[in-house]
């Protein structure tokens, strides 16, 4: 939409706009919602909205760069890539070639894993085609993982153990009860030696 094509009802709320925005100093980044209220969709809001604020920063000598969405990036509660505008509503794109991703990409193979094997197999063969070296960068999340997946390995084997012990120990003592009820019946033999002689 250009400025040439709003109408004059458009151009009447980027006037109530600027005057909301002048009588109350409220936050430019939630104007836009004027027009959502005034039955805009809210790509038109926002539209408008960075229209009206263009045009505003203009009148007033400010840098227009200057005048930015508070969330340009959420359309309708979902996200929405501004560099990959293709990319479906909701969906992040993410690059197995983009070093700060890589880390992240890995780790959500070892999480599909269970769901679709074959997707993680594909996922972790595109980040080593891509040169991705798990636990290799110092801000590499992978490390942190298997230090997590380890400890807990260990206090799985640590609870095994612990049961295995408790274990252990109620049959021992069953066994202890069993003989003392055998031995209560049993006379025992007065110089210090078991019953039953």
């Amino acid at each position: 939409m250009t400025t040439e094509q709003l109408t004059e009802t458009q151009r009447a709320f980027i006037a109530e706009l600027e005057s909301v925005r002048a009588e109350a100093q409220s936050d430019p980044d939630e104007a836009w919602l004027l027009f959502v209220n005034a039955g805009f969709s809210m790509d038109d809001a926002r539209a408008l909205h960075q229209r009206g604020l263009i045009y505003m920063s203009q009148q007033a000598g400010m840098p227009a760069a200057r005048l930015k969405p508070a969330r340009p990036h959420l359309i309708d509660g979902e996200f929405q890539s501004d560099k990959y505008p293709t990319t479906p509503r909701g969906k992040v794109p993410l690059s197995c070639k983009d070093k700060t991703a890589q880390d992240l990409l890995w780790i959500y193979a070892q999480r599909r894993r269970q769901v679709d094997a074959e997707f993680a197999d594909d996922l972790e063969e595109a980040l080593r085609i891509a040169g991705y070296e798990r636990g290799a960068g110092p801000d590499d999340l992978t490390r942190e993982v298997e230090r997590r997946r380890e400890a807990e390995a260990e206090i799985g084997r640590l609870r095994r153990l612990l049961l295995q012990f408790a274990e252990e120990a109620h049959r021992a003592m069953m066994i202890g009860a069993e003989a003392i009820d055998r031995s209560e019946g049993a006379p025992l033999d007065r110089q210090g030696g078991s019953p039953n002689g």
